[in-house]
């Protein structure tokens, strides 16, 4: 909905207080699984908050050419990206490693 909003921001009128929260964002810039292929998450002028994961292989990508990383990412695949395994993150856990980049909060939560 994002992208096709920005492409024609006149169709459709938004509160000026939404904010989308995305989870194991694979077009996260700094790991997501479809970076390396230029499908970036696109900067608008809404308040976005994206949590990836530790391991989840979708959002925070894993270097290909470790068979052992290999391995854990197919493992987090299951464990750390499908189901409820977001389900219990806090967004306010001072453990949280957060920055900014524009209008985009990011938040990465390590495993524990």
């Amino acid at each position: 909905w994002l992208e096709a909003y920005l492409k024609d921001p006149e169709a459709a009128p938004i509160p000026e207080n939404l904010t989308f929260v995305v989870i194991g964002n694979p077009s996260r810039p700094s790991g997501g699984a479809s970076v390396p292929w230029g499908s970036a998450w696109p900067d608008s002028e809404f308040k976005v908050i994206d949590v990836a994961r530790q391991y989840d292989p979708t959002a925070d990508i894993h270097n290909p050419f470790n068979s052992l990383a290999n391995l854990n990412a197919a493992i987090g695949f299951f464990t750390n990206h499908l189901g409820d395994s977001y389900k219990d993150v806090d967004l306010d856990d001072p453990a949280n490693i957060r920055w900014t980049e524009g209008n985009t909060e990011y938040v990465f939560v390590p495993a524990t």
